[in-house]
């Protein structure tokens, strides 16, 4: 328990391990959390969750590699953790930017030594030297390539790269980001599609550089950085104006690792959502994937309607986003990652909607009810259904259990259903609280807590499951069960003499009797229950007259498949 929540340290020789023992196992989870260390696992978990989780996040002396950071959410997260303050800012679109104190880069070789303070100083009036060569030259009206060849070599467009780098890292957090040289980026690239003043681009450039070498000078000022996640610094991005970074995902952590296309118009940003923050793997229901995926076949063909039918409209949320996720917005081409140039009003008319919805952009729940939907348009949009869908508290909790036990251990999903009601309720006073009541949860479980567990064994059950454990069918379903079949397949007199709350584990199959009472083989059994969840005619499908979870349907499918597959009797 101690390497679990002390990122990876176990009890040191001076601590008295006699009177640890004597705690109860709730007493032992709050001495470990209440140990500095274990914000750095709560920031280590952040990361996994968000699926960012690497194995060098600590260098050899301790410190936290830099070139790990590259989450402001996932930081930001944990500071508030650190704080007792709000836990689930995880979930929120506005992030602040950290950033170690800045280091600027040694000065060309020949030059005479310099403080960090000079040396940064050194740095700035090159680039402001850089910005008015630039901007002569456009006074001058030479060409357009010529300019963009001396922007792309000046000492003005990696003023911010050099500025708050880590030695040569740039992929330190703050140097990904791009800021105020995005529009001459474009324009540079793109001058036949993207309209952009370059004057005026360039004089704020250099208005920026200033301010950000004033900034940084302050900075400067403060502690020798020395690597630990105390000595970040909140970045204060509207004293340089930078304040519309707070407002976009990391660029590497999100936009470079999730590039759109002009095949995959943003699907790859959409299901990457769908599956760290709803945990939904897309796994299809009664269909295989095609081997390609081209022309018009996305939405239309059966092989795919079972998961773009939610894909599609997640996608949509990014439908102002193109290359490095840059807001293109008012400007009339779109362009891809790949480099395609698309007109934006074709582009995002594959998400028109019709009457009282502009837009079919939202978290789909159900393809036939569309009251049981989120609906929206922007980010925005998008971030306030995650901070709002209970889907996404479920998927937390379960990456929790994840976290701490394994991704390959069988949890019963009604004793996950119980914990994340519990995390809800308690997130509603201090989700700090609540998220530190949830690892304690998942830590004095029976499945943590025992040694060298089954991976495919349940350990925990409801707390107000009353069924008898033998008689309780196999954990991965019985919840699925319970919840939405045991109304009308529960004992002995059930509907159509299936009884979906008892499990004969000798037969290896649930009590089934046909009109005469004979016991009917399981394989019939698994057989027909996959053709009633999977049909789409509603006088045969079930449940029958209810909506059932399509994450739960999908659930059930796969475990009646692989039933079938094993050579069901």
């Amino acid at each position: 328990m101690a390497r679990a929540l002390r990122q990876g340290a176990g009890l040191a020789a001076n601590e008295d391990v006699e009177a640890l023992a004597r705690l109860t196992p709730d007493e032992i989870v709050n001495h470990f959390m209440d140990d500095p260390r274990f914000v750095d696992t709560v920031f280590d978990f952040n990361q996994y969750f968000l699926g960012l989780k690497q194995s060098d996040l600590k260098l050899p002396d301790g410190n936290w590699n830099p070139e790990a950071i590259i989450s402001r959410r996932a930081l930001h997260s944990a500071f508030e953790f650190k704080k007792g303050k709000n836990y689930l800012s995880l979930l929120s679109f506005e992030q602040p930017q950290y950033a170690f104190r800045p280091k600027p880069a040694p000065a060309a070789s020949g030059t005479p030594e310099m403080s960090q303070s000079d040396l940064l100083r050194y740095h700035l009036n090159v680039a402001l030297e850089d910005a008015d060569e630039l901007l002569a030259h456009l006074e001058a009206g030479k060409d357009w390539k010529a300019f963009c060849q001396k922007l792309d070599s000046s000492e003005l467009f990696y003023f911010s790269y050099k500025l708050f780098n880590d030695d040569d890292n740039e992929e330190f957090p703050i140097a990904a980001e791009l800021g105020h040289v995005m529009p001459l980026f474009w324009a540079c690239g793109w001058p036949e599609s993207f309209s952009t003043d370059a004057r005026a681009e360039v004089r704020k450039l250099r208005q920026y550089a200033i301010e950000l070498h004033d900034y940084a000078q302050e900075l400067l000022a403060k502690s020798q950085p020395s690597g630990r996640l105390d000595d970040l610094t909140e970045v204060n991005l509207e004293r340089f104006h930078a304040d519309h970074l707070a407002k976009n995902l990391d660029h590497i952590a999100f936009w470079d690792p999730n590039e759109n296309s002009s095949t995959n118009q943003n699907r790859r940003r959409a299901a990457y959502v769908l599956d760290r923050f709803f945990c939904d793997d897309l796994r299809p229901i009664d269909a295989a994937l095609p081997s390609t995926h081209a022309g018009d076949r996305h939405a239309s063909d059966p092989a795919c309607k079972s998961c773009h039918y939610k894909l599609d409209p997640m996608a949509g949320f990014f439908k102002e986003r193109g290359q490095l996720g840059l807001n293109l917005q008012g400007e009339t081409n779109f362009i891809f990652d790949d480099r395609v140039v698309q007109n934006r009003e074709v582009y995002q008319s594959q998400w028109k909607g019709s009457g009282e919805r502009p837009w079919n952009i939202g978290y789909i729940r159900s393809s036939t009810d569309p009251a049981l939907n989120s609906y929206g348009e922007s980010l925005e949009d998008l971030f306030h259904i995650i901070e709002e869908a209970p889907e996404v508290k479920a998927c937390l909790t379960r990456r929790t259990f994840e976290y701490f036990n394994g991704e390959q251990q069988l949890v019963d999903p009604g004793y996950l259903a119980g914990v994340t009601n519990s995390f809800i309720d308690e997130s509603k006073g201090n989700s700090s609280i609540a998220f530190r009541n949830l690892v304690r949860r998942v830590l004095t479980s029976h499945t943590f807590r025992t040694s060298h567990p089954r991976s495919d064994e349940c350990y925990d059950v409801p707390a107000d499951d009353g069924v008898d454990v033998g008689a309780r069918p196999p954990c991965s379903v019985a919840f699925i069960l319970q919840k939405n079949c045991a109304t009308c397949h529960s004992g002995p007199g059930s509907q159509g003499g299936l009884d979906l709350t008892t499990w004969r584990a000798d037969e290896q199959t649930f009590p089934h009797r046909g009109p005469d009472g004979t016991p009917r083989p399981a394989r019939e059994t698994f057989t027909r229950m996959l053709d009633r969840i999977r049909t789409s005619d509603p006088a045969r499908q079930m449940p029958a007259g209810r909506s059932m979870p399509a994450k739960e349907r999908e659930d059930l499918y796969l475990w009646l498949t692989e039933r079938l597959a094993g050579g069901a009797p």
